[in-house]
């Protein structure tokens, strides 16, 4: 069984297209361990790396080795990602009230769209439409969003990061630290969308963060 390598990060703003407010009960019947399966050998195929699972949780739920605390409750939408050819690919789904049902979702969803390959369909053409979500600038940034943006990966909380500059200013440090291109291939996703919540934070508090 192939093992799939990822991290779980907060879940991307804004969601794209229209939210689902009524998700629906799945019928699937299936394990945790066939679905990271399932996800392992697709993303393979693609020659996909650096594989995030962005869930509906707060930063505080997310240990930093990457991965939930054991206390952690998603909520049901949930985004795949990860790097082709230097594109992160995003695959978004909230279709179903539980959220590893949404990631098995998008594993079929992946499946099939190789064997619409299989029968002549270019890559593509079929995975254009999944190119990466729009970026979050700090104009449309929240205040909540940039704090989750910022604390992820920490064990800084929401409250002390809105309420001090100086926790604030030691959060965006850390998160900048953790997403710089040189740490990160020369990918700039991560770090871009930190900067846009550093600049945000930084008009919440007055200062310069």
């Amino acid at each position: 069984m192939a093992s799939l390598d990822y991290t779980v990060t907060t879940l991307p703003v804004p969601w794209p297209g229209k939210r689902n407010t009524h998700p629906i009960r799945s019928r699937f019947k299936t394990r945790w361990s066939d679905t990271l399966s399932i996800l392992a050998r697709e993303i393979r195929h693609l020659g996909g790396q650096k594989v995030e699972i962005a869930c509906d949780v707060q930063g505080r739920h997310l240990r930093n080795d990457g991965q939930l605390r054991a206390d952690a409750r998603p909520g049901y939408p949930v985004v795949l990602s990860f790097i082709v050819d230097g594109q992160r690919l995003q695959f978004p789904c909230d279709t179903f009230s539980w959220w590893q049902d949404n990631l098995y979702a998008i594993a079929k969803a992946l499946e099939a769209l190789r064997m619409v390959e299989r029968y002549g369909v270019s890559k593509t053409s079929q995975y254009a439409g999944f190119k990466a979500l729009p970026s979050q600038t700090g104009a449309t940034m929240t205040t909540d969003a940039a704090v989750a943006v910022i604390i992820a990966g920490t064990l800084y909380t929401e409250r002390e990061v809105l309420n001090d500059a100086g926790i604030a200013k030691a959060a965006v440090r850390a998160a900048v630290h953790r997403t710089h291109p040189d740490r990160n291939n020369g990918q700039r996703i991560e770090y871009d969308r930190v900067d846009a919540a550093r600049r945000v934070l930084s008009s919440h508090h007055g200062v310069s963060l």
